[in-house]
């Protein structure tokens, strides 16, 4: 079934190259060219449709990780948040948050090469994607993550992340306590 995803355009670049386009687009931090395993992939190896797109557990842990305040992204212009929903912005306003896209990816594969975060993954973590989606594989995909949550924000918080993911990429060196989502999301 076809859903909607709405959108906003950042730059018109159509009168580029494709060549020059693609690498815009890496300067400018618009895309995100490697594959879940963190090896280079070229354009033209990019999904065709994000129903394609590979499971990255490790993309997932570091969602949580950011959502737990591990590290700082920027509230989108315009957000709206009721008056006792503070954002990480907002509770470490000290912290220089970061404004990029694909923070997550970068983070994930910062993780990838954490020892304590290996060793609570436990191996593989990934589930295929076929439909309809293996619950047992997503549930002990989901406590092999919750399991690695403690281990990641303490790698997080360590002064070796600023240095592995670089400038401006919302570094929080205040150990926070990770939560996990919901195991079943409705």
């Amino acid at each position: 079934k076809d859903k909607k995803v709405y959108a906003f355009l950042l730059a018109d670049w159509s009168n580029m190259k494709e060549d020059a386009f693609w690498q815009q687009m890496v300067k400018q931090h618009d895309t995100w060219l490697k594959d879940p395993a963190g090896q280079d992939i070229t354009p033209a190896q990019l999904p065709k449709s994000i129903g394609s797109l590979q499971d990255d557990p490790l993309r997932t842990l570091s969602a949580w990780v950011r959502g737990s305040c591990g590290y700082v992204k920027c509230d989108p212009p315009g957000a709206a948040k009721d008056e006792d929903d503070l954002s990480c912005a907002d509770k470490f306003p000290n912290v220089t948050c970061a404004d990029a896209y694909f923070l997550e990816f970068k983070w994930g594969a910062y993780l990838a090469g954490v020892p304590e975060v290996k060793d609570a993954l436990a191996g593989e973590a990934s589930c295929s994607q076929q439909t309809p989606l293996n619950t047992q594989c997503l549930d002990n995909q989901y406590d092999k993550l919750n399991k690695a949550l403690p281990a990641a924000m303490q790698a997080a918080a360590a002064p070796a992340a600023q240095q592995a993911v670089g400038e401006g990429t919302g570094y929080n060196s205040v150990v926070q306590t990770g939560i996990a989502q919901p195991k079943h999301c409705k």
